[in-house]
């Protein structure tokens, strides 16, 4: 598990110790900062001025390769202490002083503004999470912003409903994942 792109371009980062955090592959990543460069082009935005959420974080490499990139206000969030720990091992690799804020939290029920991000990452445990009440929580919360960007991580054969307030952009493919890139509108 590298850093594809960016300051931090090649660097490893810890992996998980076991099959419960499963990070998106270098390929996956490499598609979705590719796709999500063309988008933020056309939309004349960059990583630098994106306030970003890495939900169900795992590892953190979703928020990290944002940071290689310019980001510097990164949430990572997931509801396993052993997913925050990682994820902060993971950045203290960085030796940045970044604003990034790690929360232990079931996104799945929470009641609390966030952070209104610019970008956001839902990679869930396949099946175990109902995406669309995750998104509707967001954005009932105020986590995201208007015209916020999202991607969601998927099983291959998995369709989604997209909530009112959301519209696709586009699907990508790779292995057995797909990555549906959408916006807040």
């Amino acid at each position: 598990m590298r850093i594809i792109s960016g300051k931090f371009k090649g660097l490893k980062l810890f992996s998980p110790k076991n099959n419960l955090i499963r990070p998106t592959s270098d390929r996956g990543k490499e598609t979705i900062f590719n796709t999500l460069t063309s988008i933020l082009f056309i939309e004349e935005k960059s990583f630098s001025q994106m306030r970003v959420l890495d939900c169900f974080c795992g590892s953190g490499a979703l928020g990290i390769e944002c940071i290689s990139r310019g980001s510097e206000n990164v949430y990572f969030i997931d509801s396993s202490e052993v997913a925050i720990d990682l994820t902060k091992k993971n950045c203290s690799l960085l030796n940045e002083n970044k604003n990034l804020n790690f929360l232990k939290l079931d996104l799945t029920n929470f009641e609390i503004d966030l952070i209104n991000a610019d970008l956001f990452f839902l990679d869930p445990p396949y099946n175990e999470v109902d995406i669309e009440k995750v998104l509707g929580l967001l954005k009932k919360n105020r986590s995201i912003n208007e015209k916020s960007i999202g991607i969601i991580e998927l099983p291959l054969k998995k369709q989604i409903f997209i909530p009112e307030g959301f519209k696709k952009i586009t699907v990508k493919k790779v292995s057995s994942s797909n990555f549906l890139f959408l916006k807040k509108i």
